[in-house]
């Protein structure tokens, strides 16, 4: 960044400040805590976890111990209460789900628009997404700004068979869960 800022003419200044001001900002936010959780788990641990919890499948040994050593890691620096670390850990492992089913559907990036998306919109509405058999309105209203920042997830749902579209449906869901975990960190 000082090298950039070298460079810099007095002409430019402006453009490159109104650049760098937030991003700056951005590095002096801390991740959040469901974030760091996700964050230090392995991809290959955070595959195995998802798969294992869409499959309704107890979990390895292997990925038990690498979620515990994750809240683990994020959990003392921060001194979070066990409640803390077990809404962590509940948000990072529903968040793995919901990878697993946007991987399956064949779009990897479903799960992290989702989550964009939700982290959005007001506490109450994704509470109310993630309970079950409720949360249509904030569905749609979810849909509508994923639609709007990816219009491939449209043509892609269009022809879908109804499984991909109940896959599509639980990764949002999941994802919602997740945000609520999260949100009780």
């Amino acid at each position: 960044m000082q090298a950039l800022l070298c460079e810099l003419d007095d002409h430019d200044t402006p453009a490159a400040m109104s650049i760098l001001i937030p991003a700056l900002l951005l590095t002096m936010q801390p991740a959040t805590p469901g974030d760091c959780v996700y964050n230090a788990v392995a991809p290959a641990a955070r595959s195995s976890i998802g798969a294992a919890i869409v499959a309704k499948r107890p979990r390895t040994d292997a990925d038990i111990e690498a979620l515990k050593d994750a809240v683990d890691q994020c959990a003392r620096p921060n001194r979070w209460s066990i409640d803390s670390a077990l809404h962590a850990n509940g948000s990072a492992a529903m968040r793995f789900a919901a990878d697993t089913l946007a991987n399956q559907l064949g779009h990897p990036t479903w799960s992290a628009n989702a989550l964009a998306v939700l982290r959005n919109r007001p506490r109450d509405q994704v509470q109310n997404l993630a309970k079950t058999g409720s949360g249509n309105a904030e569905f749609e209203i979810v849909l509508t700004h994923m639609l709007h920042s990816d219009p491939a997830i449209e043509a892609a749902l269009k022809g879908a068979s109804d499984e991909a579209v109940e896959k599509f449906i639980l990764m949002v869901k999941l994802t919602a869960l997740s945000e609520v975990e999260r949100l009780a960190i």
